[in-house]
C-alpha cells in the first residue's frame, strides 16, 4: 500500500475521532454541535480554539485530542511528504539509470 494511500486512511481516522471528540466536546459543554466541532478540529490543528473547557469532561476531551488526534494528523502529513519524496527519488533513479545505460557516463569510458 503506498504512502498516500496510507496517509488518506490516517487522516480519515483523524478526522472521524476528531468529530467524536467534538461532539463529546459539545455535550460535555453544553454547547451547539457544530461550536463543539469547531472547537476541536481548531484544538487538533492549531492547539488552541476559542472556547476554553469549563468542567472537567471538556478538559479531558482536549487531553485526549492532543494525545490522539494530534499526532495523527502529523503522521499523516508525514506519509504524505514521505510519499512526495519516494516519487521524486524514483524519478531521479530513473534518469540516473537512463543516462548510465546510454552510455554517456565519463567513468564509462
Amino acid at each position: 500500500m503506498s504512502h498516500h494511500r496510507i496517509g488518506l486512511l490516517v487522516l480519515a481516522a483523524a478526522l472521524l475521532l476528531d468529530a467524536i471528540f467534538g461532539w463529546l466536546f459539545a455535550v460535555a459543554e453544553h454547547l451547539p454541535l457544530w461550536h463543539g466541532l469547531y472547537i476541536e478540529f481548531a484544538n487538533a490543528v492549531t492547539v488552541g480554539g476559542d472556547v476554553n473547557p469549563a468542567r472537567h469532561a471538556g478538559y479531558l476531551i482536549n487531553t485526549a485530542v492532543f494525545a490522539v488526534v494530534d499526532p495523527l494528523f502529523a503522521i499523516a502529513i508525514g506519509l504524505f511528504t514521505s510519499g512526495l519524496l519516494a516519487v521524486h527519488i524514483r524519478r531521479a533513479e530513473a534518469r540516473i539509470h537512463r543516462h548510465l545505460s546510454m552510455g554517456k557516463h565519463p567513468d564509462l569510458h
